[in-house]
């Protein structure tokens, strides 16, 4: 895995005298841990980083920090250690998450790490409620088709277990959406999780995102986080991202909303046209790793590669 001037993805925190709500949540020392062994000089602003690796100047220890979701921890938690440091960075915000309370998409998280002794027991509980809607033959036959890629994945992303890569598999490649949130309420209240309860303080509201916008950059991360925005057409994929730019800037009138990441590092030959028409000139993807296609590789400032930061637990 290469670190050398790849911007660093984000997603929960938890504080350092709690236990985490999600896997790969991190507390207040590992991020003092992490600028140290960074260097602050060379954790870049948004701006900085755009300008540098357009112009082909970074040099192999420059980075910058992402934040994707738009949760309430990283207000809690990063925040007061990225002012204390001077440090400015990216913030990708999916417009469901502050308008709608609803959804699943991120409290599933909290449930399985507060109400399994261990993640592999959610997701036997997810698949054999997910039979009663989806084909079992057919679901283990799909999963044996993606045996070889699932190997692939967890040598690119060696914090991941065989299980949590079929998982994600089956939650972004094979079901919907709406199926994905059904189970999930099903196992929910059998179990007496009050996902509303939860959602109230998941997510940032629109003055939290005025207040992290006054040093931050504000990015696109879609309208609705859809796991596999890929499957749907150009036009709903537009919509996704137009009606997105359109919430965030009624909200943020003090720069440009221009710079995008995938939402679950998902996109294909449409998204460019899309984001060429949208004016988004700089996009993050979550992976590190070679481009394979010829509209990656013409357009590599929309294909930006990112390192998760459990990339650096060995180091800290």
């Amino acid at each position: 895995m290469n670190l050398t001037n790849t911007p660093i993805m984000f997603h929960d925190f938890h504080d350092n005298n709690s236990k985490p709500n999600t896997q790969g949540s991190v507390n207040q020392d590992y991020i003092y841990k992490l600028i140290k062994y960074i260097g602050i000089n060379n954790i870049l602003s948004p701006e900085d980083y755009i300008l540098k690796y357009n112009n082909n100047t970074l040099n192999k220890n420059h980075l910058c920090l992402t934040f994707d979701d738009g949760l309430k921890s990283q207000l809690k938690i990063a925040y007061p250690i990225l002012n204390e440091f001077k440090i400015r960075s990216f913030f990708f915000i999916p417009s469901t998450y502050i308008l709608n309370k609803d959804k699943v998409l991120e409290s599933y998280k909290h449930f399985y790490m507060n109400y399994y002794s261990n993640v592999n027991f959610y997701y036997e509980d997810f698949f054999n409620e997910l039979y009663r809607y989806f084909d079992k033959k057919k679901l283990n036959i799909l999963l044996k088709n993606y045996h070889y890629k699932i190997i692939k994945v967890m040598k690119l992303k060696s914090f991941y277990s065989y299980q949590d890569i079929q998982f994600r598999l089956i939650r972004n490649s094979i079901i919907s959406n709406t199926l994905f949130s059904k189970v999930n309420k099903i196992l929910f209240k059998k179990k007496k999780f009050n996902y509303h309860k939860i959602n109230k303080d998941k997510y940032l509201n629109e003055n939290d995102l005025k207040l992290i916008a006054k040093e931050n950059k504000i990015g696109l991360h879609s309208q609705n986080h859809f796991f596999n925005i890929r499957k749907v057409s150009y036009f709903s994929q537009y919509n996704e991202y137009k009606n997105n730019k359109k919430y965030l800037s009624s909200i943020i009138n003090n720069q440009a909303i221009n710079s995008l990441s995938y939402p679950s590092g998902v996109y294909n030959y449409q998204t460019v046209k899309i984001l060429k028409k949208l004016k988004i000139n700089f996009a993050f993807r979550n992976v590190n790793k070679k481009y394979h296609f010829n509209y990656e590789k013409q357009n590599k400032n929309l294909f930006v590669n990112r390192n998760n930061h459990i990339e650096y637990n060995k180091y800290l």
